[in-house]
């Protein structure tokens, strides 16, 4: 039997060595292979970082790009929004946006004037709540908000925040959405009253001119004789003792009260007034003529109580005519209080504009105006005549022509100025007459 050869020492070192040189090329080979795959690898995710980044930037780009369009957009809504927002606030008509339910959403500045509340005391109230509008224009709307697309248009009274009312012409018309689906109400007022007083105006010109002519031929025709009967009235007196004296006396006062009612109907149908501008001191001349009226006021147990301003006024004005203006007042306040009482008259300046006679001024504005009051304590004037009192011929009482305030209203009204009442029942009244007073014109000076 053969025995197995076995290798040398130095044959199984070689062998080693071959075997260890060939793994450890191998094994650079697999290292080599590795790390190409890893510089791949790389490669790769260093250009999808990059094409990351490139979308990232353009990303943002598109980003910053929406975000200025949006602000844009913003700025062009808040702009309009703004722009509307001040027509809505410009307007002098009152505008009141309601939702379905009838809550008030939006309001403008003219609805908190016209009605005294303030627009936090109307909105996301119930209208039906407010008291604002009477109960049958609540009716109507009602049965509006129950058929949408139907409409309203009336006039009405509108309750104010102090009690007052104001007479409206009102409409209410159907709002939509985006959707165009009736989503509320908008109900738009006007005040009217200024414009009714033009009407009125109007309206009283036109009876005056059908009377004026023969009016005033007939009270100049009568007046001539007025003046015979009075001086042959008091030559009688003179000669006549006890009752028959006291007669004509009574025939002497008859006489002077025909004569203050034609004179009255000589200034109210002798046609356009026309004041002669003299400079006075109006305190003064009230004084003075307050003075000559002594006797009447003590005849008829009246006492007169001043409260003038502690500025003293020039006042450019016809004596005569306001003489008859102050006289006319005067007689009214003492009949209004047949048991006697107190009548107050005062006087103040007044810097700001006066909206009621605004109209009648265009250029040059007045400096300011001077308010005289003349107040009573009798039973008042009932609101629903007041608009009628300076209508000539009209009277509540059984005696006098009705002609007195009338003739007051024109004096007024040649001084450039207004004569307005302000009463209530049982409560006396005050009559407030203001006088423009023009740049250059006006003097004042603190009185001591």
């Amino acid at each position: 039997m053969k025995q197995a050869v076995r290798p040398s020492m130095g044959e199984k070192v070689a062998e080693t060595s071959t075997e260890q040189f060939t793994r450890s090329r191998n094994g650079v080979h697999l290292l080599k292979e590795a790390f190409s795959i890893f510089d791949i690898a790389t490669a790769r995710l260093e250009k999808s970082h990059q094409d990351l980044e490139k979308r990232i930037k353009s990303l943002d780009r598109a980003l910053e790009e929406k975000n200025r369009e949006l602000e844009k957009n913003l700025e062009e809504t808040e702009r309009v929004r703004s722009y509307l927002q001040n027509i809505l606030e410009s307007l002098n008509s009152g505008v009141m946006v309601l939702d379905s339910s009838g809550r008030v959403t939006t309001v403008n500045d003219a609805v908190q004037i016209i009605t005294g509340f303030d627009s936090d005391e109307i909105t996301g109230k119930n209208l039906s709540d407010l008291g604002i509008f009477d109960d049958c224009f609540m009716e109507t709307l009602k049965r509006i908000m129950a058929n949408p697309t139907q409409g309203c248009n009336c006039e009405m009274q509108v309750m104010q925040k102090d009690g007052q009312s104001v007479r409206v012409n009102l409409s209410s018309s159907p709002m939509k959405n985006s959707q165009n689906r009736i989503s509320g109400r908008v109900i738009v007022f006007q005040d009217i009253e200024r414009l009714k007083a033009l009407e009125e105006q109007a309206q009283r010109t036109g009876r005056l001119s059908a009377m004026g002519e023969m009016a005033a031929r007939i009270a100049h025709e009568i007046r001539n004789p007025l003046g015979s009967i009075e001086l042959f009235a008091s030559l009688l007196k003179r000669e006549l003792e006890g009752d028959r004296k006291r007669l004509a006396e009574h025939l002497i006062n008859g006489v002077k009260t025909l004569n203050t009612i034609l004179t009255n109907l000589f200034y109210f149908f002798r046609g356009p007034l026309e004041a002669v501008r003299i400079e006075m001191d109006l305190h003064r001349f009230l004084s003075d003529f307050l003075e000559e009226m002594t006797h009447v006021t003590e005849k008829n147990r009246v006492t007169i109580r001043r409260d003038f301003s502690r500025e003293a006024f020039t006042l450019r004005g016809d004596p005569e005519l306001l003489k008859q203006l102050f006289l006319n007042l005067l007689l009214n306040a003492i009949q209004a209080m047949p048991d006697g009482g107190e009548i107050r008259i005062s006087t103040r300046l007044i810097r700001e504009q006066v909206e009621i006679l605004r109209p009648k001024f265009t250029d040059p504005p007045p400096a300011g105006f001077l308010e005289v009051r003349v107040s009573d304590l009798g039973s008042g004037i009932p609101k629903e005549i007041q608009s009628r009192i300076f209508d000539p011929f009209f009277t509540t009482r059984d005696t006098g022509a009705g002609l007195g305030l009338a003739t007051a209203h024109n004096i007024m009204e040649a001084h450039g100025g207004m004569i307005r009442v302000v009463s209530g029942k049982q409560q006396g009244a005050t009559f407030l007459m203001t006088f423009p007073l023009h740049r250059g014109n006006r003097k004042v000076k603190k009185t001591r």
